[in-house]
């Protein structure tokens, strides 16, 4: 599975190219990550074969890779963390992937009429359930760890009318054993977030999963990627 370098909207894109079975049909997953997306595509690239040689269609997935996390990712301003500056300009972010990245990333990789995902992890997760709420061009969303304490998205969450589409939510158990007050709070938003949007959409599922924030970050992705694409 090569990974392909493009440009859309002014972006340095990456791209994850499956080698699928023939005759496979994949779908695009649009991942929220940043300069180290490649990383992440060299590990799912190992993870993902296996499933591949038993017939798993996997997706192309497609990352910027100069993006501003707590510009980008973030939905509105807000000062947190004793004055760490959040700008506000996932709306904009959402305008690039609409009208430059998927275009680009479809017109690619041969992808016009496949469904559409959209994935992310901490702030990336965020922004992911943010977009997914916000635009009716994917099918599913994968929230990994996501930023669910920022401040006023649930609010703003429990507004949302979106009726279609599947919802993958992960969170490992040692995230639960911080002392910072804004994200100890991860876990009852998370069930919280489950059981709205149960009955609502398709799907609405929470998984557990061990360790921190940052364990076994590739895997936690592998995990969603089968749980939201495997028929």
């Amino acid at each position: 599975m090569p990974i392909q370098y493009f440009s859309a909207g002014g972006r340095k894109c990456a791209a994850l190219i499956p080698k699928n079975t023939e005759n496979s049909e994949p779908s695009l997953l649009c991942l929220m990550g940043g300069s180290d997306a490649d990383e992440l595509f060299s590990s799912l690239e190992k993870l993902l074969l296996p499933h591949i040689k038993k017939g798993f269609a996997a997706p192309v997935i497609v990352s910027a890779l100069d993006v501003d996390w707590n510009l980008d990712y973030s939905p509105w301003e807000a000062e947190l963390f004793g004055g760490r500056h959040f700008g506000g300009q996932a709306d904009h972010f959402l305008d690039f992937l609409e009208k430059s990245l998927i275009p680009e990333a479809e017109a690619n990789f041969g992808l016009y009429g496949r469904e559409r995902y959209i994935m992310g992890y901490s702030l990336g997760g965020l922004a992911a359930l943010y977009f997914f709420l916000k635009s009716d061009l994917f099918t599913g969303c994968g929230a990994l760890s996501a930023s669910l304490w920022y401040p006023d998205f649930m609010e703003y969450m429990k507004k949302s009318e979106k009726n279609s589409g599947r919802l993958y939510l992960s969170l490992g158990k040692g995230e639960l054993k911080t002392r910072n007050a804004l994200m100890k709070q991860c876990g009852a938003l998370y069930e919280e977030t489950q059981k709205f949007f149960d009955g609502k959409l398709e799907e609405s599922f929470f998984e557990w999963n061990n360790g921190g924030h940052g364990f076994e970050v590739p895997e936690r992705h592998l995990r969603a990627i089968l749980h939201l694409l495997q028929k």
